[in-house]
């Protein structure tokens, strides 16, 4: 497979999530969905398919490939390690470790899981089934 393929799944998978944020934000917005079932959505969302997605892309996962974990492990480490230095220099003035580390935390781990998979089972779902 080409790399060009694979950048065409990447484009398709990171349109489809985006679509389904407009088309939930649109639902929303146009009284289609109301705020009970926006409720019993986000409960069957947040209790029961994220834990089954994660359960499953945790059964699937092979260790293998050490080059990606360790591509992975050095991307989040830098982000983590530049927005902490960051907010140490031009952060609040109290409690300025505590709102660093947050901030960091949240810049380093902010969408993995919902942009993240889609994009990695997009590029290496032919070569890692």
């Amino acid at each position: 497979m080409s790399s060009r393929d694979e950048g065409g799944g990447v484009v398709w998978t990171v349109i489809n999530c985006f679509m389904v944020i407009l088309f939930g934000y649109v639902s929303g917005w146009l009284k289609y969905i109301t705020p009970d079932q926006a409720k019993s959505i986000g409960f069957y969302a947040w209790a029961l398919a994220l834990p089954a997605a994660v359960i499953r892309v945790l059964i699937r996962l092979q260790l293998d490939d050490i080059n990606f974990i360790l591509g992975i492990i050095l991307s989040k480490s830098t982000v983590f390690a530049l927005v902490l230095m960051i907010a140490l220099v031009c952060g609040p003035r109290d409690n300025r470790l505590g709102n660093a580390t947050l901030m960091a935390v949240f810049c380093a781990q902010s969408n993995d899981f919902a942009l993240g998979y889609p994009i990695c089972e997009a590029i290496y779902s032919s070569r890692h089934p």
